[in-house]
């Protein structure tokens, strides 16, 4: 444990109660009609007062000492404001910072969930990657320009009966609050990524308490997210994973062949936003001396692969069947994210967002995974939380020792028996009407999630 994570960590008692009360829901949700349960309501609010209490302990830490660190800026050129493709009636109207389309996580997210409906209208502030969008209607909105824009005219007639907003920056939030005042209607608003500060590219405090005071429901994408929000801005948060598709889901314990242990093969899966967790991983797999593969690798211009490309079997995109059964071959995956030190250049964003890999490759591949980083990042506590692997920091030796721990017979079976227990309650195809119904009643539709 390192000295800043010593020096700000809460009271050791209360994280060994949280983990009390998290392991004897686990244990509950074994049986049948777990949830109708009365101790499961009275775990429950036993735990989102301790998470409270944590969260709001680190967030007023880290308020101290906030610097304003802004996103590294894309060397590609600057988006420009645009509006193309036919009029939408009666849309949905979904708001982000980058394009959606299958080259990052929350892009992939999005369209999996309207791929049955798309015609929707889609507005974005950057262009990440290409500025190939989907939607009936793609409007282009870059930082600075919805004071001056003519929202009639990049609207084309449409009628709007519904906001998704998933904000990134400042930008994505000014064009949310435009969009639903001109339209009126109603709001979800999707936190997937904690980067408020007064950096270029961050959220001002304010302005995401506007935000939250417009929305009809508000979701986040990790406990801990839902539980820093709730604490801060005073609004309950629900958690909304994200999903996969229920097809994908692999519900049964998968025994893999004695061959994909010959030698034991890791998987990497997605974009590394950080250069520095890059560069650390690539560094930590060197001094592991330990084979692994990567699928799906088109980070932003400004986070260079190389380093990684050296010493990872760099496989690039796959159709969908074909990725799936990749990851079924593998023993492992490697989910690395941030150090939470003073050196890391995304601490918040490591601290309370779950990367939608993770769940894909649990829920999709039973893989277990192997997260490379600090214990109290959010995906690191959702992984050892649902028992689904292990934590280790950026070193080789003991990378190395965890991939020869995590390959035995044993602990095999026991954390793909866990991903496959986990499996249907991630792999499903009613989010997209879930999150309409939540949106209607401005609560959860149900409780499937809110255990977790």
């Amino acid at each position: 444990m390192d000295a800043d994570h010593s020096s700000n960590s809460a009271p050791d008692h209360t994280k060994a109660a949280l983990k009390q009360i998290e392991d004897r829901l686990t244990e509950i949700r074994r049986y049948p009609l777990w949830f109708v349960r009365p101790v499961v309501w009275r775990l429950r609010a036993q735990r989102d007062e301790l998470r409270l209490l944590l969260a709001t302990q680190k967030a007023e830490r880290t308020q101290k000492k906030l610097k304003a660190k802004s996103t590294p800026k894309p060397t590609q050129p600057p988006a420009t404001l645009i509006s193309e493709g036919k009029p939408v009636h009666d849309a949905t109207l979904i708001v982000t910072a980058a394009e959606i389309n299958d080259r990052h996580g929350t892009g992939v997210l999005l369209a999996r969930l309207f791929k049955g409906t798309p015609e929707f209208i889609h507005v974005r502030s950057m262009n990440l990657y290409g500025g190939e969008t989907s939607g009936a209607l793609r409007i282009c909105l870059p930082p600075d320009c919805i004071a001056s824009a003519n929202l009639a005219d990049l609207l084309k007639g449409s009628t709007v009966s519904r906001i998704l907003s998933v904000p990134y920056s400042r930008s994505d939030v000014e064009n949310t609050l435009a969009l639903q005042a001109a339209t009126g209607a109603p709001l979800c608003v999707w936190l997937m990524d904690h980067n408020l500060g007064e950096g270029e590219h961050q959220i001002p405090f304010p302005l995401m308490q506007r935000l939250l005071n417009s929305a009809h429901l508000r979701l986040g994408i990790s406990p801990e997210f839902c539980a820093l929000y709730a604490g801060q801005f005073g609004y309950a948060v629900h958690f909304a994973p994200p999903v996969v598709d229920a097809h994908l889901g692999q519900n049964t314990l998968l025994h893999l062949a004695p061959e994909s242990f010959q030698p034991a093969t890791g998987v990497l899966l997605g974009n590394v936003w950080s250069q520095r967790w890059l560069k650390k991983l690539a560094n930590t797999v060197a001094e592991a001396k330990v084979p692994l593969v990567a699928f799906g690798h088109k980070s932003p211009h400004w986070v260079k692969n190389d380093d990684l490309a050296s010493q990872v079997n760099m496989r690039g995109f796959l159709p969908e069947d074909e990725l799936v059964a990749e990851l079924r071959r593998h023993p492992f995956a490697i989910v690395p994210t941030g150090t939470l030190d003073e050196d890391d250049d995304l601490p918040e964003i490591a601290r309370y967002s779950l990367p939608s890999r993770t769940l894909y490759l649990s829920a999709v591949g039973n893989l277990p995974i192997i997260v490379t980083g600090h214990a109290d990042s959010g995906v690191a506590r959702f992984v050892t939380r649902h028992g689904l692997g292990v934590v280790v920091p950026y070193d080789g030796k003991q990378l190395r020792r965890a991939i020869q721990s995590i390959c035995q017979p044993e602990q095999q079976l026991h954390f793909r028996r866990q991903a496959a227990a986990l499996a249907p309650t991630f792999a499903c195809d009613d989010m997209h009407d879930w999150l309409w119904k939540s949106l209607d009643f401005s609560a959860p539709a149900d409780e499937r999630w809110q255990s977790l």
